[in-house]
This record gives C-alpha cells, structure tokens and sequence, in this order.
C-alpha cells in the first residue's frame, strides 16, 4: 500500500471522499477542474493542494507501461502450445489459457478456515488438485470436440 501509516491512510481515504464529492480541497469551482482533461497538471495542481492523494496520483500517471502482462501471456501459450501439443486450434489454446491463468489466479485466493467452509462438501473452487484441474481440462476439451463434430455433422445436414 502507498500510505506509510495508519494516519496517512486515513488522511488517504479523506482526501480521495473530498475529491469524489468536490468539497475543499477540490471544490466544483476551484480553477484546477479547467485541467480535468489533462491529468498530468490536474493532479499536479492537485498535489500542491493535498498532502497525499495528489502525490500518489502522480506516482500512477508517471508509472511506465511495460509488456509485462504480454510477455507473461506469451510464456503461458508457449506453455500450452508446445511441440507435443502442436496441433491445437487457436481457440482450444485460448481456452486453456484462460483456465490456466484462471486457475493461477484462483490460487492467490487464500483458502477460508471458518467452520462455514470447512466441511468437505462445500469447496471453492481454489481447492482443486492438479488431477482434478487436468480432468476439468478434458473434460472441457471433449465437450467442445463433440459439440465441434455436431456442427460438422448439422454443416453437412445442411448441405
């Protein structure tokens, strides 16, 4: 988190409810709204007026874009889509990248220990062992294989 302490967080919160509802410091008529389409002197200016909310504003304007999510994405379809697995379609790799990432994402989720989530019939989804993730991912692959071959099947119908 931005805020070093307890009291900066408060002081955080504040300034963010008084920027939400245009009360002082950002009044609706306060010369700094004649910026509001160009954030950089917005909060700028906005940072001359505040003790923590316009600092922090800054740090997130002038963060560098990187291609991290994209190169990240790229490592997880070379992943899936290796020499073995070569003759994937693109939206067979796509949707195992989704779950892939989903469940990577999941994983992040602490488990909940209260007694409401403890018993065994009820289980998130983040409590899935490998073998179960893998026997999802077939099973998921063979339902679009027979729904891809019924569409074979409706296309020849037709014709």
């Amino acid at each position: 988190m931005y805020a070093q302490s307890d009291q900066e967080s408060r002081l955080l919160r504040k300034e963010y409810c008084y920027y939400i509802t245009q009360h002082a410091p950002f009044d609706a008529l306060d010369p700094i709204w004649e910026h509001a389409n160009d954030p950089a002197v917005f909060w700028l200016m906005a940072s001359i007026l505040t003790q923590v909310l316009g600092k922090l504003a800054l740090r997130v304007i002038k963060a560098p874009c990187n291609s991290v999510p994209s190169e990240r994405a790229f490592s997880v379809q070379n992943l899936i889509h290796s020499k073995t697995r070569n003759q994937l379609q693109s939206i067979k790799v796509n949707k195992l990248m989704r779950i892939y990432v989903n469940s990577c994402v999941l994983s992040q989720i602490p488990r909940f220990s209260s007694s409401s989530f403890s018993n065994a019939t009820t289980r998130l989804p983040t409590w899935l062992t490998e073998e179960e993730l893998v026997q999802m991912e077939e099973e998921l692959l063979n339902k679009e294989d027979e729904s891809d071959l019924e569409s074979v099947d409706e296309d020849m119908d037709v014709n």
